[in-house]
């Protein structure tokens, strides 16, 4: 587990510096505040494949923690393949890029984007609601209560400020793979007899 759990830490390190140094050599237009992280890997930037790697690689990290941290716990596994999957193929497909009245853009790719996109945040909350049937320490429960209570509002505030949307979710994503971490590697859980 300690391998895993390593390369986990160093891919999340580099989705990190992505997130967060990135936006400083794509298109001009790009705002820190104001667009995502997949903005970043959307068609037609420069270093979009950089973005897009970084989410494969953190789904395929996230993944592969989880299959090792949850063999036992076979439902939320499961579930956490689906989050993992669905953002894995959010780097994938491509959005559509930023210059819409200058470019075509493969919208098909956008629509896959788009849903997988939506598919990654219900899948995170479902698996948040799943790990807290099996948690046994009142401590790792209020935690998980807490990050799934976050990513609700989190996105409730993107919808409701879209002017802040990029922030909102690096503050968002930041907080759900670092927590995401400690919820695999050290809280206690239940056998599940499946």
């Amino acid at each position: 587990m300690r391998l895993f759990g390593t390369i986990y830490a160093l891919i999340y390190f580099l989705f990190l510096v992505v997130m967060y140094v990135l936006p400083f050599f794509s298109f001009s237009e790009y705002s820190l505040i104001e667009n995502t992280v997949t903005e970043l890997g959307s068609q037609n930037v420069p270093g979009n494949w950089i973005a897009n790697s970084s989410i494969i690689l953190l789904g395929v990290a996230t993944f592969f923690l989880g299959l090792i941290t949850l063999k036992t716990n076979v439902i939320q596994n499961i579930a956490l393949f689906f989050f993992s999957f669905s953002f894995i193929l959010t780097g994938v497909f491509e959005m559509a890029g930023p210059y819409y009245n200058q470019q075509n853009y493969n919208y098909i790719q956008d629509g896959f984007h788009s849903l997988f996109s939506t598919i990654t945040g219900f899948a995170f909350c479902f698996f948040c609601a799943l790990l807290l049937m099996v948690l046994k320490t009142k401590k790792d429960k209020i935690q998980t209560l807490t990050m799934l209570g976050f990513a609700i509002s989190a996105t409730f505030l993107i919808i409701t400020f879209p002017e802040y949307k990029g922030i909102i979710q690096r503050i968002l994503f930041t907080a759900a793979f670092s927590w995401l971490f400690f919820a695999l590697v050290s809280f206690k859980r239940k056998e599940d007899h499946i």
